[in-house]
């Protein structure tokens, strides 16, 4: 993400503590947010990208944190371990059902922690994500919401090829929205996310 990861990590420290809970972090692979985590009692990383959760054991072991973290690549639907809160890193609007996947969380934890990219972001536009966005936080807005909040980043690129090379992998339409910015260097690109706590009803 070619955004301040360390914005966005404050930002979730200030909204949702994670100090001494057990937590299972659902799309952790990259180990972007493994910060937000690290001081939580234990971390049950689960991610179904390969690639990504090589990444997420480098990053850490580097960090140094491997005696809290278990990382697992696999499918959230498959997790049966319980936790004191489920935490989804960007990833809930990647899901085909994303009402299923908080209804499985709400089984496995009590409160639920998400961060996600809105619909109306320049960058979900860019990505060709704003639909699923839209679909993502729909599903969260069913449930018990007990806080939320948005915030503003900046996701910033030298110049258009760096930009392609991040968007390509999401296919044809994403490489054509990109175009309009294909004569610019330093592209800063406005992304909007939301977080938000869902705590089960008792």
């Amino acid at each position: 993400m070619a955004t301040d990861i360390t914005a966005i990590a404050n930002n979730l420290r200030s909204f949702y503590d994670m100090a001494d809970q057990t937590v299972i972090h659902v799309g952790a692979g990259g180990g972007q947010l493994i910060d937000y985590t690290s001081n939580a009692r234990s971390v049950l990383a689960v991610d179904s990208d390969r690639d990504a959760v090589a990444h997420l054991e480098t990053a850490i072991a580097n960090r140094g944190v491997t005696d809290r973290f278990v990382v697992v690549h696999g499918e959230f639907s498959a997790v049966v371990d319980k936790s004191d809160v489920v935490f989804f890193e960007f990833c809930l609007h990647e899901m085909d059902q994303p009402g299923d996947a908080l209804r499985h969380a709400l089984s496995l934890a009590s409160k639920i922690v998400i961060v996600d990219h809105l619909p109306e972001s320049s960058w979900a536009w860019y990505a060709c994500e704003e639909e699923k966005a839209a679909r993502s936080w729909g599903a969260v807005r069913r449930l018990r919401i007990k806080r939320e909040a948005s915030y503003d980043a900046v996701q910033r690129f030298t110049d258009y090829p760096e930009l392609l090379s991040r968007l390509e992998v999401l296919g044809g339409q994403a490489i054509s929205r990109s175009r309009r910015v294909m004569d610019r260097q330093n592209i800063e690109i406005d992304m909007k996310y939301a977080a938000a706590l869902i705590q089960r009803e008792k």
